[in-house]
């Protein structure tokens, strides 16, 4: 096997190689009379066996290397192994096969046994998916057909095929691939890679433990989707996270989930760590414990939808975090069965809103609480929201109330809090007052007339205990009745 040959070297100087042996016994070989066409078929059937064997092949005499390194039909099998893991070798390796096979298809293959380096192995085999034909690789890597399926804002996640690479240190993979993540059998088929299906769009990574630095990872540019998830009890590895993300340029699409985790490990790293940048995402989705280190750390100038999951905990954080605007106790004193991640959520939109602020048309709170003080910032900073969802939000009279358009008082759409919003959806959320929320709305639609706010032209209230029938009936006629949808909390008829 060659391991440790300098490839630049013997690819760009065949004068290092000999046209014949030095031994004039041995001047004449049956193979120079061959045709070279036919060595060519003949090689053929050494890389099937060996898809290595080409490079080894070449290195016989300059007229092997020569021949071999113009005929592109020879280096149409890439394959790479872990096997003496070299990640400077392995990305010239691969470079050197998509660099000689020109534009023909490839036939690509992935051996790893080690799951920490499956993802760079990937990364140098990537670089040209598009011209992929075939994969092989180990069970720890499969492709999923996704279908196309609506969402809660009426817009369709897209189908397509996505790549699901499991890093679990125990393989679990054959039907399990829908109990800790997004994917599921049932929505999803199993595919064998074709080129008919396209190049994966997605990649979806299982059992997160630890993640490569970018460092050693060629950039995944053909990537628009990324999804990662630990199913375990242990957190994130949030800043090697952000280093990882670096390697994906052209992200639209970002979700982590971690839903198992209540308390977020505190690393030291995460302060020096430089965030970064990533200019095409659009949506982002987070479920996970971390979220002040994540938002902290990323700057998304084109960000469009938000959707924080299943984030809240009762548990006490005691991190050592740097004091910044905003991190002083709630002024307000209102109840939350979360304190904790509620200020932890806050400041992590603070800071993400604080480096550049993104145009940010729909936010999704689900079981992601904030505290008041926090809600009035978001309602003054996210000028572009139309769409507004919370689920089981522990939210107060005072949040409702700093929603209210101030119609007649002169103020201007710029300091309404959130001028554009639309759509607001809230669900479970037990602590408002149907007079407060009603009084609400009846300022924005005044304040919708005077052009100061967009006028809200669905309502959705479900199982919000103090919003009764009577309040609905209010609400009905201030709207009209096909733009308020109401489901009564359990109990109450």
């Amino acid at each position: 096997m060659i391991s440790d040959i300098d490839l630049d070297t013997l690819c760009h100087n065949p004068e290092t190689m000999h046209d014949t042996p030095q031994d004039p016994l041995t001047t004449f070989s049956p193979f120079d009379i061959l045709p070279f066409e036919l060595l060519i078929h003949i090689f053929s059937f050494a890389i099937d066996d060996d898809p290595n064997s080409v490079f080894a092949l070449s290195l016989v005499c300059s007229k092997w290397h020569a021949g071999i390194h113009s005929t592109p039909s020879l280096w149409q099998r890439l394959s790479l192994s872990d096997q003496a893991f070299n990640p400077t070798h392995l990305h010239a390796r691969s470079n050197l096969w998509i660099h000689r096979s020109g534009r023909l298809p490839l036939d690509v293959e992935v051996k790893s046994a080690h799951h920490d380096l499956m993802l760079p192995m990937l990364s140098y085999a990537m670089k040209a998916m598009g011209r992929w034909r075939t994969f092989t690789g180990s069970d720890r890597i499969q492709f999923l057909w996704k279908k196309p399926r609506r969402e809660a804002g009426g817009a369709f996640d897209n189908e397509g095929l996505s790549m699901v690479v499991d890093l679990h240190h125990k393989r679990r993979f054959a039907t399990e691939v829908g109990q800790d993540t997004p994917m599921s059998l049932e929505e999803h088929s199993v595919e064998t890679f074709t080129k008919e299906k396209g190049p994966p769009k997605e990649i979806h990574v299982k059992g997160v433990g630890s993640l490569p630095h970018s460092e050693s990872l060629a950039p995944f540019t053909a990537i628009s989707s990324l999804v990662i998830c630990n199913a375990g009890w242990k957190d994130m590895p949030l800043h090697q996270c952000v280093e990882f993300f670096r390697a994906f340029p052209a992200l639209t699409c970002l979700t982590l989930m971690n839903r198992f985790v209540q308390d977020p490990d505190y690393d030291p790293k995460c302060p020096s760590v430089k965030p970064v940048v990533l200019p095409h995402l659009r949506r982002l989705t987070l479920s996970i414990a971390s979220t002040r280190c994540l938002l902290s750390h990323m700057t998304t100038p084109a960000l469009e939808r938000l959707e924080l999951m299943y984030i809240n905990s009762s548990v006490e954080y005691d991190h050592p975090i740097a004091y910044v605007e905003g991190d002083s106790d709630d002024e307000a004193h209102d109840f939350s069965r979360s304190p904790w991640t509620d200020r932890a959520t806050g400041m992590g939109l603070r800071s993400l809103f604080g480096r550049f602020t993104p145009p940010l048309r729909e936010l999704v709170m689900d079981f992601a609480d904030l505290r008041t003080k926090d809600f009035k910032w978001a309602f003054g900073a996210m000028k572009d929201l139309e769409i507004l969802r919370v689920v089981a939000s522990d939210m107060s009279d005072k949040v409702i109330s700093a929603l209210a358009a101030k119609a007649g008082s002169g103020e201007s759409s710029a300091q309404a809090p959130l001028p554009c919003l639309r759509k607001l959806h809230l669900d479970k959320c037990q602590k408002i007052s149907g007079d407060v929320f009603v009084g609400m709305l009846e300022s924005r639609m005044l304040a919708a007339e005077q052009g100061v706010v967009s006028r809200i032209e669905t309502l959705d209230i479900l199982e919000c205990t103090g919003v009764t029938l009577e309040h609905v009936g209010r609400l009905k006629r201030l709207m009209g009745v096909k733009n308020v949808r109401y489901r009564p909390a359990m109990g109450e008829d």
